[in-house]
């Protein structure tokens, strides 16, 4: 089964995962695939260098469009990052655009989206919304509810994937 965890960023898309990750299923977060293979060797085109992949991971804040632009320069055909995450991972964390999204949505069994907009506003950079997903995770109330939220979502996950030809 393949699975896309989407969400506005800084709703807990990567949590989630890790989360998932703890009952056995693998992951690649979308940034720092991204980082690593479009975005780092972009700033450094233009003079920004960072020591590290991780480095460049946690300044992404500081640079949303550029970081939205690198990715799109490099996903190319749209559907590029999908098959290449999905070839390696279960599931596929952070994808934001929606050509792309449109491009390799028929690669995703379930689209799930992570949502903690009591606690954050929307991120305009994110062009998905909630509605183009086919579950939604709560993440409003806190890592508890969190874990809980996961471990059902891991539970309907299996159904799932065991009711598949």
């Amino acid at each position: 089964m393949k699975i896309l965890i989407a969400g506005y960023g800084r709703h807990g898309k990567d949590t989630v995962a890790e989360l998932l990750a703890e009952l056995g299923w693998s992951y690649i977060s979308s940034s720092l695939h991204c980082a690593e293979r479009a975005v780092r060797p972009a700033m450094e085109a233009i003079g920004i260098d960072y020591a590290s992949t991780e480095e460049c991971f946690n300044d992404r804040e500081n640079h949303r469009a550029f970081w939205k632009h690198a990715i799109s320069e490099y996903n190319t055909p749209k559907d590029r990052l999908i098959k290449e995450i999905l070839s390696e991972a279960d599931i596929y964390v952070g994808l934001r655009c929606r050509e792309e999204f449109e491009a390799g949505r028929h690669l995703f069994d379930k689209v799930i989206w992570v949502d903690r907009s009591v606690k954050r506003p929307p991120d305009p950079s994110c062009d998905l919304r909630p509605w183009d997903a086919d579950m939604i995770v709560d993440n409003n109330s806190g890592l508890l509810q969190l874990r809980r939220a996961v471990s059902q979502l891991d539970n309907d996950l299996q159904i799932l994937k065991g009711s598949k030809p």
